[in-house]
């Protein structure tokens, strides 16, 4: 296998995949290309297990030349404490950084469309992860054992949440579900111990089997759709646990659900009536029967050709009950929807009527 200074690497055409590493390590960034006697290869790819086990990188930087970094690619460079990857890559293979114990922080660039299994597995001190909009597939387990994972936020170009994607992320408090992914696999956060409420989005149709169990510290999950199809034991069985749902949708009397305790929640939204300009605000809260609602202001801008903008009412034609911006009600039994009330603007018109002199 040939080899260019510290790396060896195999040719493709004009192309080369650095295939491994012979350094001392430490801080280190990869060439963009490797030149052989007159012939010159541009390096586009970290192939499988290049840098695997090298125990002495610290640091590494990646060529924006490279468009694919290779399954188990830096498995197991135990003080290796940050990568830079370029906006070049595409794909992070299966297991790329796995057991990298020092590794604290990464950034996924938004040329990336995939993420492969167990591609962070086990990364002990990472606490944040940056995953853009361009992922639309993340493997099986990437994140699993990320023990100091505090937060994530998943995308809306991400359709499913695998197999025990983020199990054993023992510090991870927050993680936001978008309104694109429609599956929950089996074990995708069993064992999250930090984790205390979770939001189920109305597009989610299924959650697998002990999808979230061992979540000691979880008390409150909030479904906005209707029940989706569920495994068994998606949550422990705790009376201090709560399964919320969206006033309205169905299938939360379902025996799957019934070990739980299940409630309604409401939720109150507001709308513009024919504005002609402006947004309606957002009450992005869920509410409780009995809880104190304020009315909220028009912060949107919302505006009528001809009109005023007159607080707001509970039917479209202005005969239910009138609120002022920062009134206050007491939800009751229902959803409820606010409509802008528009006040129509009054003109006086002085007409000057002049007559011409025969």
């Amino acid at each position: 296998m040939p080899r260019s200074g510290d790396y060896e690497y195999t040719e493709n055409g004009n192309n080369a995949t650095i295939t491994g590493y012979i350094g001392l390590g430490g801080n280190i960034t990869i060439p963009a290309a490797i030149i052989n006697g007159v012939n010159m290869y541009s390096v586009t790819s970290i192939g499988a297990g290049a840098f695997q086990g090298c125990t002495s990188l610290t640091n590494v930087t990646i060529p924006n030349s490279v468009t694919s970094i290779g399954d188990g690619a830096f498995q197991g460079c135990t003080i290796l404490t940050s990568v830079t990857i370029p906006n070049s890559v595409t794909s992070i293979g299966d297991g790329a950084f796995s057991n990298c114990a020092s590794l604290t922080s990464v950034t996924i660039p938004n040329s990336v469309t995939s993420i492969g299994d167990g591609a962070f597995i086990a990364c002990t001190n990472l606490t944040s992860v940056t995953i853009p909009n361009s992922v639309t597939s993340i493997g099986e387990r990437a994140f699993t054992s990320c023990a100091r994972l505090t937060s994530v936020t998943i995308p809306n170009s991400v359709t499913s949440i695998g197999y025990g994607e983020f199990q054993g992320c023992t510090s991870l408090t927050s993680v936001t579900i978008p309104n694109s992914v429609t599956s929950i696999g089996d074990r995708a956060f069993t064992s999250c111990t930090s984790l205390t409420s979770v939001t189920i989005p109305n597009s989610v149709t299924s959650i697998g089997d002990y999808a979230f169990i061992g979540c000691t510290s979880l008390v409150t999950a909030y479904f906005f759709g209707d029940a989706p199809t569920i495994g068994t034991g998606i949550f422990d069985v705790s009376d201090n646990f709560i399964v919320y749902y969206l006033y309205g949708k169905t299938g939360f009397s379902a025996p799957s659900l019934q070990d739980y305790n299940v409630e309604p929640f409401y939720i109150v939204t507001y709308d513009g009536n024919g504005n002609t300009s402006g947004i309606v605000p957002v009450d992005s809260n869920t509410h409780l029967q009995g809880a104190t609602i304020t009315v909220l202001g028009n912060t949107g801008s919302l505006e009528k050709t001809g009109y005023t903008f007159g607080g707001w009412n509970t039917t479209s034609d202005g005969t239910g009950t009138d609120y002022a911006v920062g009134a206050t009600f007491t939800m009751g039994k229902a959803n409820v929807i606010l409509y802008a009330k528009w006040v129509a603007l009054f003109y006086t018109i002085t007409l000057l009527l002049c007559r011409k002199k025969l």
